[in-house]
């Protein structure tokens, strides 16, 4: 996550351009690591675009943030 520029504050919206299928896997993971803000994209970036929504793409250095993972057992399911 830190080699990606994504600290604990870091908003982190997961998309695809499909059904959300991918977006949903690629949230579960952060989800899982304790990250506190991650999202769907409601509609998938298609919709965005379509919608002519902002965009803002801001490259950062990645010695510059700092992710600290810890588990978040809370965030899955009962398999009960």
């Amino acid at each position: 996550m830190s080699r990606l520029s994504i600290s604990n504050e870091t908003t982190v919206v997961a998309y695809d351009d499909g059904n959300n299928l991918f977006a949903g896997r690629l949230w579960w993971g952060p989800k899982y690591s304790g990250h506190p803000r991650v999202r769907v994209l409601d509609g998938g970036w298609d919709l965005w675009l379509a919608e002519h929504r902002p965009m803002n793409m801001v490259n950062m250095d990645p010695l510059a943030v700092r992710f600290e993972a810890h588990r978040d057992d809370a965030s899955i399911p009962d398999s009960a």
